[in-house]
Formats: structure tokens, sequence, C-alpha cells
């Protein structure tokens, strides 16, 4: 997982960062108290968080905010851009962590599989725009494992993710496909996972174009935990 967290960590240094985003996701906008169940505040999970603009619109919101990003770089980065006067401390994990002064906004310096779950706290809802198509597919029951280990019955997931035709390119990301039918055997001992609320057809957009795929649909859905 080294190698797979240098990856990652070397994007950063040269600032490819293909994937960052500049405004919070519209559907997270239409969605966003379905996902919390109108808790304020409400614990909320971002892994592999980088930058997200969705960290800051969530505190700013009034909800606790915990992230896990493996490049210091992104850590840094998100609090300096954002004018967020922070503390760094390490524990007897040694694991580092980011926190904003009043305490709201913490970001975790790890592999999210790598970070003990009591760490987190007590967990209440997750937003995953390009966490679960970014790992490698061999971890995608791990990842399955961490998410239902740490919430509770009733808590949301509330997922972007992409498919594209495999058989049809050689782009084997990230992101990384995955279709609904996949999601759903992945996680259905855990959780119920809903049908896509939103499906963009992608054919046409730049990143279609870069990544040299055919089709490309983006899509997101909530999976609640059973």
């Amino acid at each position: 997982m080294g190698d797979r967290l240098k990856t990652w960590t070397d994007k950063w240094e040269a600032n490819d960062l293909g994937w960052q985003e500049k405004n919070v996701n519209p559907r997270l906008l239409q969605h966003v108290e379905t996902l919390t169940q109108g808790k304020k505040p409400c614990q909320i999970y971002l892994p592999l968080c980088g930058k997200a603009p969705e960290l800051k619109w969530f505190y700013d919101l009034g909800h606790n905010v915990v992230g896990v990003e493996g490049a210091e770089k992104g850590i840094r980065e998100f609090f300096e851009e954002n004018n967020l006067l922070f503390d760094v401390s390490t524990d007897e994990s040694g694991i580092p962590c980011y926190k904003s002064k009043d305490g709201r906004m913490k970001i975790f310096k790890s592999d999210i599989f790598k970070i003990p779950i009591e760490k987190l706290g007590r967990i209440e809802a997750v937003w995953d725009r390009g966490s679960f198509v970014a790992i490698w597919k061999e971890d995608r029951e791990e990842y399955v494992s961490h998410m239902s280990k740490l919430l509770s019955s009733g808590s949301k997931i509330f997922m972007e993710y992409i498919y594209y035709n495999e058989d049809l390119t050689e782009f084997r990301g990230a992101p990384r496909s995955v279709s609904t039918e996949e999601l759903r055997k992945l996680f259905g001992a855990a959780f119920k996972v809903e049908d896509p609320l939103h499906v963009e057809d992608w054919a046409n957009h730049e990143r279609a174009k870069r990544w040299k795929v055919q089709d490309l649909w983006v899509m997101d859905t909530f999976l609640t935990r059973i």
C-alpha cells in the first residue's frame, strides 16, 4: 500500500491534480439534508479528501468534519487556502492530525485502511466523491469493511461513481469503473444501495477524451447502513 500512496503523493508534488474540483458538487447541494438526516451538527467523513471544497462547505454549515488524506501537501494547502488556523499533533499511533483551532475540522494524514476506526470518532455520514473509484479494485472489499465498521445502522454514504466499458479501452484508472450492480454485490450484505439518483453522459467530456474511453457515465447514489 505504501507504493500506492506514493502514486498520489507524487501527483500532489507535481501539481497533477486532474481530479480536483473548484466548486461544491451540485448533487450534494441538492441532497445534503438527506445525507445528514437533518442532524446539525453532523459528524461527516470524507475519505481521501485532498483539499475538496466540500470540506470547508460542510464546516461552514456548522458540521463537524473528519477527513483522511495521505498527502501532507494537500492537507496543508486546504487549511492555508481557506485561511483556517490549525494545530498538528501526533499520538502513539504515529498518525498526524491536522485540527482547526475550534476542533470541528480534523484531517488525518494516513492511508484510510491503516487508521484505527476509533480515531475517526462517531461518524454519522460519509461523502465519497471519487474515493471508492480511486482505490485499487483489489482493495474494494476492504473499503466496504472499513465503512461497515465505521457506520451504525441508518447512517448514509452519498457516493459519486463512474462507469465505462473496460472492454473498449486500455484505460484502467484511476478513476476505476464500477457499475451499480457491482456496488450492490460489494456492499449488499451491509448496505442498501439505491438506484442512481442522477446519471450523466460524459462521452463527450474532456475527461473521456483524455482517458480515451468511448463511453463515460457519472452517477451518484445513497448507500444506507443496514
